[in-house]
């Protein structure tokens, strides 16, 4: 055996030990620190055998200082120092924020030098303390050795927290110790049931947090957002789509020839293959949409989308195209266009909802190329997402309400009609036919401008945020809530669909009616500390055991890219919003962050309360 292989023994046996000790404590999280990471220039030495190619080399009183951080409170104890040795055995020491955390001889070793690149580990040491959310410093001390010193590679540790990563591990997170427990005890109403349906997902704008909230009797309650309460100047609001699996362009295929003999080209989502005769090219193309992540805002398979073919190479004749695409188990045709040298590339509407999300779709292509070599530059589809519009209203010195009519909403289909918008100003009453969405805004004291506080969508969903606070132009929402009682109880996009909504400006209250009759007021209330949306009355029929009456939606991907990272119940311990529990109560709940998010810095806390008539 080399010198090499030996190394890669070495290596293979540390992380074979290393895999050991997390099989071993399998109900913690094994995390590794390179000490050199921590070092001085002067303390590093080259050692091809060592995890990261360099240990650090120690003497009598000499030692490293590590900081690592914390998410949350933890247990944590050293279950491995990786060393090597080449003289008599040493003696080091480990602390954390001044806790001993265990002390270990090094076994000796006489090499004539060769020792130092043969590394052995400590096994665990006898401490294990637990540590507030937060910084913390580890010392890790020479307290005697030799005249040679002794070389260290890396520290293996054991911490009780599952949702841990090695990025926040190194202060590369910055959390707080955010605290919602100044809540008023009540007692005059019974609990609501809290139901975790939550699962994991890596596309920031998709909402993976789901709350379930039943309560037997309530006919009230608020929905409050605040400002978070970690502290930070950042203002990040633009879309995160990288790690998103987006719909458009769905294909694309770019300079092949057409002619029935040239080969199938195959992707992971769509294949295009060519047939036809001397006359006529078929090109025949078969995709499908499983991959694609549906955002919080639109799921673009659903979308119309725009076939794009552009030409090239003809120079005898013009050069006739014809699309189809299947639907409903037939061909649906669409026009034929006629390309010249001069007009060398169409595009053909394709409408919404033409194509099955899960299983294959097809288009065909037919093309006539005449006696000539015509190449197919581009061939594409892509989404073909219309414009929105919007219908002022109401607006006064205080308050705007503004309807939008979306270009695509994903429940035209059930309800074409969407909802028709009633505003009730004392003088004759407006109404307005084919609203999708009803936005609020409010006056900003410190600029005369507004800033929207509240969103409510046809389908039931709400958005809520603060008024933009001093020096900031406008903030991001956040969470979403939907009001009412939805279709279909399990369903990943709850649908409670609203048909009438009456607006009283001058109360700043809107009363819904639901395609099921159920109904809701609700009415906004702003502050320059929170925005509260007062939900009363509400008469929702279905069984309250089997339906919720909302729905709180948000996204977690990791604690730093969040816009939910913590809940509270009653004002009694946070718990981690992703962490294992299934089903609480309480009549006071908030959703919050502790770390600062990259994602929506600055989108609200949210606090939901059930109310007691007593109380209103």
């Amino acid at each position: 055996m080399n010198f090499r292989q030996t190394d890669f023994c070495k290596k293979l046996l540390s992380l074979i030990f290393n895999t050991a000790l997390f099989v071993q404590n399998a109900h913690g999280k094994i995390f590794t620190l390179e000490v050199e990471n921590f070092s001085n220039n002067a303390m590093r030495m080259s050692r091809s055998a060592a995890s990261g190619n360099s240990s650090v080399w120690f003497k009598t009183g000499q030692h490293v200082q590590m900081e690592i951080c914390l998410r949350v409170a933890s247990f944590v104890s050293v279950r491995n120092v990786v060393y090597s040795n080449d003289g008599e055995s040493d003696s080091i020491r480990a602390t954390i924020d001044n806790q001993h955390m265990g002390t270990f001889q090094t076994g000796s070793l006489r090499e004539s030098g060769n020792g130092w690149n043969i590394f052995r580990s400590s096994g665990p040491m006898e401490g294990k303390v637990r540590l507030e959310q937060g910084r913390h410093v580890i010392d890790i001390r020479a307290v005697s050795t030799d005249e040679w010193g002794v070389e260290l590679d890396n520290i293996v540790f054991l911490i009780d927290d599952e949702l841990l990563t090695q990025e926040d591990l190194q202060c590369n997170l910055y959390c707080f110790d955010v605290k919602y427990d100044d809540v008023p005890r009540m007692d005059a109403i019974p609990s609501g049931r809290f139901v975790q349906k939550s699962r994991a997902t890596q596309c920031s704008e998709q909402d993976n947090i789901k709350v379930d909230i039943y309560h037997d009797t309530a006919e009230d309650f608020d929905i409050i957002a605040t400002m978070p309460k970690y502290t930070s100047f950042a203002n990040n609001r633009d879309p995160d789509y990288a790690k998103c699996v987006l719909a458009s362009p769905f294909w694309s295929f770019h300079n092949l020839s057409v002619e029935p003999t040239t080969p199938p080209v195959y992707y992971s989502n769509v294949s295009v293959s060519f047939s036809g005769s001397l006359n006529m090219t078929l090109v025949d193309i078969n995709f499908h949409f499983r991959d694609i992540t549906p955002t919080r805002e639109i799921d673009e398979r659903y979308v119309g989308s725009r076939l794009k073919v552009r030409l090239r190479n003809m120079p005898l004749e013009n050069v006739r195209v014809k699309p189809e695409y299947w639907k409903d188990q037939r061909w649906v045709e669409l026009h034929e266009f006629e390309f010249t040298p001069f007009a060398n590339e169409n595009s053909w509407a394709i409408p919404e909802r033409a194509w099955g999300i899960i299983g294959e779709n097809r288009i065909r292509v037919m093309i006539h190329p005449g006696k000539q070599q015509v190449i197919l530059e581009t061939l594409k589809l892509e989404s073909n997402m219309p414009s929105d519009s919007t219908v002022d209203l109401y607006a006064d010195a205080d308050v705007v309400f503004q309807g939008v009519r979306l270009g695509f909403w994903h429940h035209r289909t059930q309800h074409p009609d969407s909802m028709r918008v009633t505003v009730q100003d004392g003088r004759v009453p407006a109404e307005y036919a084919n609203i999708d969405s009803v936005r609020v805004y409010a006056k900003v004291p410190w600029t005369g401008g507004y800033a929207q506080v509240f969103v409510l969508f046809q389908d039931g969903r709400s958005r809520l945020q603060a008024i933009t606070p001093h020096g900031l132009d406008w903030l991001p929402f956040g969470p979403s809530i939907n009001i009412g009682q939805p279709e279909a109880p399990d369903s990943d996009r709850p649908y409670s669909p609203i048909k009438q909504i009456s607006i009283d400006p001058n109360l700043r209250q809107l009363v819904l009616r639901y395609e099921n009759d159920n109904k809701a007021t609700l009415a906004i209330e702003t502050t320059y500390m929170a925005t509260t949306l007062k939900v009363r009355n509400i008469g929702f029929k279905k069984a309250r055991k089997d339906f919720p009456i909302m729905t709180f939606q948000s996204m977690w991907i990791m604690d730093g890219n969040a816009d939910t990272d913590h809940v509270t119940f009653n004002g009694d311990i946070s718990r981690h919003i992703f962490s294992q529990w299934n089903e609480l109560y309480g009549i006071w709940a908030v959703f919050f962050r502790k770390c600062i998010s990259s994602h929506n810095t600055q989108g609200p806390d949210i606090t939901i309360k059930f109310q007691a008539k007593s109380d209103i």
